[in-house]
């Protein structure tokens, strides 16, 4: 029971210690600059990826992309962060820059399966692209323009109107 109570003495003292050196501190030769520990670097990147999340939520893709981008460049290793730039990429129609920034949350963390239904609503995008190219020409044969055009119409049900959308198959 002593012991406890001593624990507890302990980590109470040791909180008011904490609480009693919130001003700023020196920077001279004499007491080096504190540096930034590891637990401030990820808060900074949470706080980076919440402030990108809310420009993305409020229709900002650009405040967004670059929030975005400061976090995958702050931490190049967190899935998070390029999940979030490959979806708000998704979300501005960037369909090629989606795919790359989402094979790379997908490289960093492979069970991150959010990144992987993103990662294949972008190559159906990139599909529907190519499809309707292809259906614009003449040089496809009926067979592949059935099939085509089959798939392009499920593309289309699944991923809602194009924004690049032509007048084929409407």
């Amino acid at each position: 029971m002593k012991v406890g109570l001593v624990m507890i003495v302990g980590v109470a003292a040791l909180c008011l210690d904490g609480c009693a050196h919130t001003g700023p501190r020196p920077h001279g030769p004499e007491a080096p600059a504190p540096a930034m520990s590891l637990n401030d670097s990820d808060a900074n990147s949470l706080r980076l990826l919440q402030a990108a999340d809310m420009a993305r939520a409020s229709g900002d893709g650009a405040a967004a992309t670059k929030l975005y981008t400061d976090a995958v460049n702050r931490q190049p290793a967190n899935s998070l962060a390029w999940f979030g730039l490959g979806t708000n990429y998704l979300h501005q129609h960037n369909v090629d820059l989606a795919i790359v920034a989402l094979q790379e949350a997908v490289r960093r963390d492979p069970a991150m399966q959010k990144a992987w239904s993103n990662l294949a609503l972008a190559h159906l995008e990139q599909f529907r692209a190519a499809a309707r190219n292809a259906l614009s020409g003449t040089q496809v044969t009926a067979a592949n323009r059935d099939a085509l055009s089959s798939m392009l119409a499920d593309a289309d049900r699944v991923l809602g109107p194009s924004p690049n959308a032509t007048s084929l198959g409407r």
